[in-house]
C-alpha cells in the first residue's frame, strides 16, 4: 500500500539507502574543498580564477547541503560548480602554461572536478524523478 499524507502529515518517501551513502561522499568532498580555499592566498594564480575557484567550491558546499535537504535547488548548484570548474580548470590547464609542469596522470585527475557535478546534476535529476528530492 503506498504511503499517504494527510493535511499535517506528509507522505513517507521511500529513499534508498544508497542515496545517503551518495549524500555523504558529497558532504565529504565539499568539506574537502571548504578546505582547500584556506590555502587560496598562497597561490600565485592571477585573483580572477581564485574567484572563480571559490564559487566553485562554494556553490559544491551549498549543493552537498542542498542534498542533505533533499532540495532540487542542488541542481543549480552543481551547475554552477560544474561551469566554474570548468573555467578554472580550462585556465590550469591550457591558458596557464602549467600544463607542462604537472605530474604525469594530473591532467585526467583535474577532470574529476569536471565529471562529479555533472554526475551529480544526473544524481539530483533521478532523486526529482523518483521523488526522493523534492
Amino acid at each position: 500500500m503506498p504511503p499517504t499524507s494527510t493535511m499535517h502529515e506528509p507522505a513517507r518517501l521511500n529513499t534508498p539507502w544508497w542515496y545517503w551513502i551518495v549524500v555523504a561522499l558529497a558532504i565529504i568532498f565539499a568539506i574537502m574543498g571548504l578546505m582547500q580555499l584556506t590555502y587560496l592566498s598562497e597561490i600565485p594564480d592571477p585573483l580572477w580564477t581564485l574567484v572563480v575557484y571559490g564559487i566553485g567550491q562554494i556553490s559544491n558546499f551549498l549543493g552537498a547541503v542542498s542534498l542533505l535537504l533533499r532540495r532540487k535547488v542542488s541542481r543549480w548548484f552543481y551547475l554552477i560548480m560544474a561551469i566554474a570548474f570548468a573555467i578554472h580548470r580550462i585556465w590550469l590547464l591550457l591558458l596557464s602554461g602549467l600544463f607542462s609542469e604537472l605530474p604525469a596522470g594530473t591532467p585526467y585527475l583535474q577532470m574529476v572536478a569536471i565529471i562529479l557535478p555533472i554526475a551529480l546534476i544526473a544524481f539530483v535529476a533521478l532523486g526529482v524523478r523518483k521523488n526522493w528530492i523534492r
